[in-house]
């Protein structure tokens, strides 16, 4: 399911995706947007939810709609509550 776009605002993409292990195990799930991101972070079962960093990524997608935070300042705090949940799924460059 995708997640729903909010009224009269374009999704803001992120430069590059961020790949986490949710649902079944095993399955991944790309999130290539500061909107897909805060819909996982506030509408799924997130583990971990009220930690450090969830609060942090939570704050910052709420401050990139006021124009106070960058799409990659979001992405990066993004990153951060899904580590902290254990759920970044690490992706090696094959190029380098």
């Amino acid at each position: 399911m995708k997640p729903p776009r909010f009224q009269g605002m374009q999704p803001i993409p992120f430069d590059r995706p961020v790949l986490i292990y949710f649902g079944k195990p095993g399955r991944t799930r790309t999130v290539s947007s500061v909107f897909e991101a805060e819909h996982c972070l506030k509408n799924e079962k997130w583990p971990g939810k009220r930690k450090v960093a969830w609060q942090q990524a939570i704050n910052v997608m709420d401050a990139i709609k006021l124009s106070q935070a960058t799409p990659d300042e979001a992405r990066q705090s993004f990153e951060r509550a899904a580590e902290e949940a254990g759920i970044l799924a690490i992706v090696r460059d094959v190029h380098g």
